[in-house]
């Protein structure tokens, strides 16, 4: 009994060093991963959807744990497009967070063939262990395609309309359309329910070509229907012949315009009315229609 007792004090002060050594392990862990935590997310911004050659996306990196190192963003495949980094490297202090801005410039001969991106984000917290963390990115595809001019017909118009002029029976005003696609199309009808419209056509629109100034005359026919006009209704036809119908927006602040105009010719007093229910608002200008 004597002889074994000095290996059994042995066997159990082994035995609870290695619980302490395993403890202390888990705690260490647990620091770790705590300075670890790195949150990352990628936002696209409303003014970055693609069109005009480039596409511009942030990526916003927050540190919950303690501050936190980050590099510059890695685009996966690299063969889509070239991107230049604004903002990167940087450290983002504990529980704050910080954005870098990526631009997109695509290799259009190529992006047709993409379609699945990511972002690969190296970030090193305070652990000092870098990770490289993998951002999805499934708008990127159709962001690209789009900034290529990869576009359908019913969003490849911009518009604008600007100048209105009120003259009795009749609202003058000019319309700005630019076709930002990459096939021409032919704008061959334009019309607006329950009113008549005086403009000349035939207008060509070169691909990603200069907004064309179309001057555009309305008269009240159905003081129902126009009542309830927000948009224009274009048609055109592509290099293949195939015919689109397309809503252009006739946009504020000249809807408010349009509006004074259908009440004046349409209800007795209703220029003052619509005057009164719109007076916050200014007539005149410029306002970009959607697509």
């Amino acid at each position: 009994m004597r002889r074994g007792f000095p290996s059994v004090v042995i066997v159990l002060l082994l035995a609870l060093l290695g619980g302490r050594l395993a403890h202390d392990e888990r705690r260490h862990q647990a620091v770790l991963r705590a300075a670890d935590a790195v949150a990352v997310d990628l936002i696209v911004n409303d003014w970055g959807t693609g069109v005009g050659g480039s596409a511009v996306v942030s990526v916003h990196v927050s540190g919950r744990g303690d501050e936190v190192r980050v590099d510059a963003p890695l685009l996966r495949p690299d063969v889509a497009a070239r991107i230049e980094i604004v903002g990167a490297p940087l450290v983002v202090a504990a529980d704050t967070g910080n954005q870098i801005r990526v631009r997109l410039q695509p290799d259009c001969r190529r992006v047709l063939g993409v379609d699945q991106l990511h972002l690969e984000v190296p970030v090193t917290p305070s652990s000092g262990r870098r990770h490289v963390l993998r951002v999805a990115f499934p708008q990127g595809p159709v962001l690209l395609r789009r900034a290529c001019g990869f576009l359908p017909v019913e969003e490849a118009l911009t518009t604008t309309t600007y100048y209105p002029l009120w003259s009795g029976e009749r609202l003058q005003l000019h319309v700005g359309v630019r076709n930002d696609g990459r096939q021409p199309l032919q704008l061959v009808g334009l019309n607006a329910v329950g009113m008549r419209l005086q403009i000349r056509l035939p207008v060509d629109l070169p691909a990603r070509g200069a907004t064309e100034d179309l001057p555009l005359v309305l008269q009240v026919l159905d003081c129902a229907a126009a009542g309830q006009v927000d948009a224009l209704t274009a048609q055109l036809v592509d290099t293949a012949g195939k015919q689109h119908q397309v809503s252009l927006p006739i946009g504020e602040p000249n809807s408010v315009t349009f509006r004074w105009f259908v009440a004046h010719r349409c209800t007795p007093g209703g220029y003052r009315a619509a005057r009164s229910a719109s007076r916050s608002t200014p007539v005149g200008g410029s306002s970009s229609g959607g697509r």
